[in-house]
């Protein structure tokens, strides 16, 4: 009769002893889910931090050639405005010789007259 408790004390420790054993496996196994988690958690804040550089250096870019677009416009626009004073020069010189000349033709007629 002692041998047959003894028996089953001896089952119910190895039952114990099993259930503990599965108990740390289970808990093993969370801890290396809980890692495995947090590198990825670490891996996607990663690429998130080198998206958004990205993203900075691509506005950085589109900024600089809007202000590249505005100056060109500005600089289309000062050769325009340009274009005319010259154009604008160039008549009154025109009418200036026109004027010159219609008073060298007065004075001559003045002095035959």
């Amino acid at each position: 009769r002692a041998s047959a408790a003894a028996d089953g004390a001896a089952v119910l420790g190895a039952e114990r002893t099993t259930v503990a054993l599965a108990s740390a496996e289970a808990a093993a196994d969370l801890e290396i889910q809980a890692a495995a988690a947090a590198a990825a958690t670490e891996e996607a804040r990663a690429a998130a931090e080198q998206f958004k550089a990205a993203a900075a250096h691509e506005r950085a870019r589109a900024d600089a050639l809007e202000e590249r677009a505005m100056a060109d416009r500005a600089s289309r626009k000062a050769a325009d405005r340009a274009a005319q004073v010259a154009q604008a020069a160039a008549q009154a010189d025109r009418a200036s010789r026109d004027a010159a000349e219609a008073a060298a033709q007065a004075a001559s007629a003045t002095a035959q007259a």
